[in-house]
């Protein structure tokens, strides 16, 4: 299916140590969101796995418009509120 399939209880493992350490959980669902794999996003396949930043394009649209997604969690949106940062997509300048 050209994508990996990691043992049962790996993301779990590596959300728990992303919490254990505070390290941020980051996702891209490019190549497995939008039902490619039955629920709208791969990772709800995981009882308790919510990433800190899911990001996301081509499937968004079905590659016919140059769009592309980040969600975060509503403490890191806040940061961001008051320092902003630039960013592109893998749309971006092609």
């Amino acid at each position: 299916n050209g994508v990996f399939l990691h043992p049962v209880g790996y993301l779990e493992g590596v959300r728990a140590l992303c919490d254990k350490y505070k390290i941020l959980l980051i996702l891209d669902e490019v190549m497995c969101g939008f039902w490619r794999t039955g629920p709208l996003f791969a990772f709800q396949h995981f009882p308790g796995v919510v990433p800190d930043i899911l990001t996301s394009a081509k499937g968004l649209s079905s590659s016919v418009l140059p769009l592309g997604m980040i969600g975060m969690r509503q403490k890191i949106k806040d940061f961001f509120e008051t320092a902003p940062l630039g960013w592109g997509a893998t749309y971006a300048n092609h």
